[in-house]
């Protein structure tokens, strides 16, 4: 038997957001993508972004994924 802290609590809703009215996706991965281009160049000391906004079919004027 688990201890009460280890339990996990029953889940009790699941929402489907499928036309983005409640999470803004292109805003939400494009933050990511760049944050992780950015640390990604920093790691490697290469230039390296553009490959892997190309490789995400990003645009990185728009924003958009």
């Amino acid at each position: 038997m688990l201890l009460p802290i280890l339990r996990q609590p029953a889940l009790r809703l699941i929402i489907f957001d499928k036309d983005g009215t409640l999470i803004d996706f292109h805003y939400m991965w494009a933050t990511w993508l760049t944050a992780l281009a950015q640390q990604l160049e920093t790691a490697a000391r290469l230039p390296i972004a553009a490959q892997l906004y190309h490789a995400m079919d990003f645009d990185p004027q728009m924003q958009h994924i």
